[in-house]
Parts: C-alpha cells; structure tokens; sequence
C-alpha cells in the first residue's frame, strides 16, 4: 500500500507544482519544490523500512554491527569481517556508528544522501515529473533497497557525467572517485565517458552497438577477463545458471528500448550525438540483463547504465511529432508528444506498481 500512497503522492505534487502556468524563473523554483516535496517523502519510506525489507539489507545491518565494534585498521583492511565491502562504505558506516550504532540510523542516513543525489540528477533533465516517474519505474529507488552500495555509486556516477557533459570535470572527477571508493566496480562507466568524448564519430557511434552485440554472444570470455581485473568477485564468476532464467513481462521494456534506440542510433533524422550516447548504453543495459538470464550478476554490469534509461526515454519525445506519419497524426486532436509523455507516465507508474508488489523482498513494513 505504501507504494500506492508513493505514486498517488507524487501525482498530486505534480498537480501542486505545475498546475498552473509559469514563467522560466518561477517553472525552475517550482521543480525544485517539486522534487523537495516528493523526494523527502521517497527518503522516508526507505529510511524507515524495516530490516526485512530489501534482499540485502539483513547483511549491511550485519556488517554495521561488527564495524561499529572494530578498530580502524580492522575497518581500513576489510577483511576481518564476514563480508567483504570497499573502503569507502567501510570509512561512512563506522564514522556514523560513532553518532548512533544502531543500523536504522545508518538507513536514514543512507536514504537521504542517495534520494539527495538523485534528486540532484533529475533536476537537470527537462522535465522532473516525467524523470521522476521513469526514475521508479526503470527500478533505481527500489534497487536501493537491495543493492545499496552499488546503487549509490550508479547515482554517484549519474550525477558525475552530468557535471562531466557540463565540462565541470573537478566535482566530474571527485564524485567518480567517490563512486570507485564505495564500490570498486564503478570503473566500468569509464567507457561511458570514452564514447561521449568519441560522440562526433558518427560511424563508431553506428559500430558500437555491433560490437555490443557480439561482446554479448560471446559473454564467457568477458567472465574470464573480468576474474583477472577484479578476482576479489571470484564468487560471482563460477554462477552460470544451469537453466536459463525468465525474463517475464520485461522484455516488453527490453524491445521498447532496443527499439527507439537502434532506431534513434541510426535514423539521419536525429543529429543529437549526446542523445545517441544515452541510446547506445541503453542498449548496453538490456544486453547485459539478456546475458544475465544466463550468467548470474551479469546484470549488474548494465545497472550502471540504468540513469541514461530515463534520458532515453524522455529525449524522444522530443521527436515524435516529426518522426509520426500526417496519416496518424490527424487522427489525435493534442500533440503526438504529449500522446507519448501521458502514455510514458502511465506506463510506468503501472509497471513500478507491479514490479514493487512482486519483487523480491519489496513487501514493506516499518521498522516498528
């Protein structure tokens, strides 16, 4: 019911916020307020669930316990305690045991510096109600719940490629290596600046994709290479399913993507190179859930491309109203563009819904 109460609350912020019409300097004040009143509420509900809610988080109270009773060189080693984590969630979790050793505390904490970073992303994109909605529906709130430190180096790195579009590259470099720090993975998203600063290249931009594909069919020998850079996952590297997992009923979000992406990536009608980077990663993303039908974790390589998912989806609206043919634009009495962000919202809002109530671990209780 929580999550009901969620969307419906974020519906009627929107209502508050931009129900009437508004000029620049007032619309930017009131995404802001928007993004205020509807992330403090999203900060809450995570803050003050209950350990039995999120995959993992039995095992972050876990490792909090046993560090709030270790020394610093213990905390700065890492390897005194039954589950291995970065240095970085290791230095955050015991300064916080310093101020309360209680997990729940730690949990507030956590929720509000990751709904503080997202929030921070979305304010940058064109439109927060509509990014707000993708923001749940593509899974990155929910995904915080379960795979905290990697999820809160995903919006670290968001954040970090905004500000590296922005030619900012201090704050760009300073949150990468924050990102890096609190989970030793996130190096991964480097190609995703790589290919930006190649964005001009428009026959690379056309042969990644391709070369995606085939890396994808040939996914064992990125397994052996990757149990040589990072062997401290050995444990992630021997789970090959022996029967191939279904996807369900997200493969029809799988085939959306692939398709406004391939579409967009190699359309002469769309010249926004950065677009096209968002599209091709986009594509990175259900490629590497595919492979993870197959391969256990796999998945977790495409979460980091999740944050461009939404600016994919979002951009083409830019769009529709001069890619749609006259012969179905005359049978809609309001722009094809508007047709395509309610269609957007809706979609997903009901998509989050039911991901939320059949999801693992996202039945909800409170702590209390």
């Amino acid at each position: 019911m929580i999550y009901v109460f969620q969307c419906i609350w974020v519906y009627l912020a929107a209502i508050i916020c931009f129900g009437k019409k508004f000029d620049k300097i007032q619309m930017k004040r009131r995404q802001e307020y928007f993004l205020l009143i509807t992330f403090v509420v999203f900060a809450l509900i995570m803050g003050m669930r209950d350990m039995t809610v999120g995959i993992d988080t039995k095992t972050y109270a876990q490792h909090y316990a046993e560090l709030a009773n270790a020394n610093w060189k213990e905390v700065l080693s890492g390897n005194s305690f039954q589950s291995t984590m970065e240095i970085g969630w290791n230095v955050i979790s015991k300064l916080c045991t310093y101020i309360l050793p209680s997990y729940l505390f730690f949990q507030f904490v956590y929720a509000i510096v990751y709904c503080g970073l997202s929030a921070h992303f979305i304010l940058k994109t064109k439109d927060v109600f509509v990014t707000t909605i993708l923001f749940l529906g593509i899974g990155l709130y929910t995904g915080a719940f379960n795979v905290q430190r990697q999820f809160l180096a995903i919006i670290l790195l968001a954040n970090g490629y905004l500000f590296f579009k922005e030619k900012k590259l201090r704050l760009s470099i300073i949150y990468f290596i924050c990102a890096i720090l609190i989970h030793k993975s996130a190096f991964i998203f480097l190609i995703v600046l790589l290919v930006y600063q190649l964005r001009s290249n428009n026959t690379l931009i056309k042969l990644i994709p391709v070369v995606g594909v085939l890396l994808a069919l040939n996914y064992s020998k990125l397994i052996a290479l990757a149990s040589q850079i990072l062997p401290q996952y050995h444990s992630y590297y021997s789970n090959e399913r022996g029967t191939p997992q279904s996807a369900s009923g997200v493969w029809i979000i799988w085939i959306i993507i692939i398709i406004i992406a391939v579409y967009t990536i190699y359309s002469n009608k769309i010249e926004d190179q950065d677009f096209k980077v968002e599209c091709i990663f986009s594509i990175a993303y259900v490629l590497c859930n595919v492979v993870g039908l197959y391969f256990n974790y796999f998945e977790r390589v495409g979460w980091y491309f999740m944050p461009l998912i939404p600016m994919m989806f979002y951009n083409f609206g830019g769009y529709v109203d001069k890619l749609c043919p006259i012969c179905i634009k005359k049978y809609f009495p309001v722009p094809i563009k508007l047709v395509y962000y309610i269609g957007l919202t809706v979609s997903f809002t009901l998509y989050y819904l039911l991901s939320c109530f059949t999801g693992s671990g996202l039945q909800y209780s409170f702590f209390w």
